[in-house]
């Protein structure tokens, strides 16, 4: 576990089958090993502040959280 989280965040944008779409990765940029990856999915209504939250909170224990948007 990250004694010291320097949480960063960025809009990362991907193909799914000829759909583009985006996400937001997040991750410790003070950890410089590798660590293991979470894919977090929001609620039917969206990517909101509750989905992004919970892959911070990730990220914060020494996860590579991405929050993949499902409606681009």
């Amino acid at each position: 576990m990250a004694t010291q989280a320097a949480v960063t965040s960025k809009v990362i944008e991907y193909d799914a089958s000829g759909t583009k779409s985006k996400g937001l990765l997040f991750w410790d940029d003070a950890v410089k090993e590798k660590r293991p990856g979470v894919i977090v999915f929001h609620e039917w209504w969206g990517l909101n502040d509750y989905a992004k939250k919970r892959a911070e909170m990730l990220a914060k224990e020494g996860y590579v959280a991405f929050c993949a948007d499902m409606y681009g």
